[in-house]
């Protein structure tokens, strides 16, 4: 059998401390950083959202080769 003096136990608790300070970090810099919540107002996002011209942009970005859909494209996205 191995006897465990005190300066062997003391040794053990210093390095078990450290393990537990490493556990500690890692648990840290694991954590998500929790965005506040954000209110927008409703008429606000609208108004910038209709300012985007999103029709047009959303043409231009899908449609740079194939030209010959548009028109009926802009017809079914558009506002009324």
């Amino acid at each position: 059998d191995i006897i465990k003096t005190q300066d062997i136990l003391k040794d053990e608790n210093i390095d078990h401390d450290e393990d537990e300070d490493d556990d500690e970090d890692l648990k840290s810099s694991r954590k998500t950083h929790v965005e506040q919540a954000l209110s927008y107002d409703p008429h606000v996002v609208l108004e910038q959202f209709s300012k985007l011209n999103y029709v047009e942009r959303y043409i231009n970005a899908n449609f740079q080769y194939a030209t010959c859909y548009i028109d009926e494209i802009k017809e079914r996205y558009e506002y009324p």
